[in-house]
């Protein structure tokens, strides 16, 4: 048996783990690749104005710590942010309504975590942009096809997925899946970690930073591949 590899939980448990809470806010930011001071303003909203008025929050959350779903949605919502189409940027009250109605279409607490707004989004957010018309591009007409903007449809290919009606998510992916660093909240409490080892990233950033081992004697240890440890790195940082 190798012992370096991680045994799957059964479905309830693995369930109840990516529910759990666990992560700061600073921590969700740097895995998300934003600012806590965003995700605290997509997370409790943000007051505009002297008055006290201000913008709701995009995906409500008044505790603490966040589960690793609410860090699925955190990163979801900076894909919509991005603005890499061409157009306006979406506005968080824009955003914060187009997330309540992709939860009331599927029927889903975290929509921004389930596959399903990747397969179904493109056509709900083109509902949601006729009944709720303005700046910034949620969908996009591939030929009458509707999809999802690509900043967001990329982050799809990022997560596992499990595969109930709700179809939410259990890993991420954070540099893409040709990298084998994951984020699973059935592994190391959660925080980032070489896929299918008990090797979290911030070990590997230990040894870079502190002991001032290169790249390569870290991969030739580890028997890992140099992109494996860079990417580790930049998640680590």
């Amino acid at each position: 048996m190798d012992w370096n590899r991680i045994p799957e939980p059964d479905a309830d448990l693995l369930d109840r783990i990516r529910r759990e809470p666990r992560y700061t806010i600073a921590e969700a930011a740097r895995l998300a690749g934003t600012s806590p001071q965003l995700v605290r303003a997509w997370l409790r909203g943000r007051t505009t104005t002297p008055g006290g008025r201000g913008v709701r929050p995009v995906v409500p959350h008044e505790g603490p710590l966040l589960s690793f779903l609410d860090l699925a949605e955190i990163v979801v919502v900076r894909g919509f942010r991005e603005g890499r189409d061409g157009v306006a940027r979406i506005s968080l009250q824009r955003l914060r309504v187009a997330h309540e109605f992709a939860r009331k279409a599927l029927g889903i607490e975290h929509p921004f975590a389930s596959r399903r707004l990747f397969y179904e989004g493109g056509h709900i957010m083109h509902e949601f942009e006729g009944a709720n018309p303005g700046p910034g591009r949620l969908s996009v007409d591939l030929g009458g096809q509707f999809a999802l903007p690509y900043s967001v449809q990329e982050l799809g290919e990022q997560f596992d997925f499990d595969t109930t009606l709700d179809r939410l998510a259990l890993r991420w992916f954070p540099a893409g899946r040709a990298v084998q660093v994951v984020v699973d909240p059935a592994v190391a409490v959660g925080r980032p970690t070489i896929a299918g080892r008990n090797l979290r990233v911030d070990f590997i950033a230990g040894r870079f930073k502190r002991a001032g081992e290169s790249i390569d004697w870290i991969a030739e240890d580890l028997e890992l591949d140099r992109e494996v440890v860079e990417a580790a790195l930049r998640i680590a940082a």
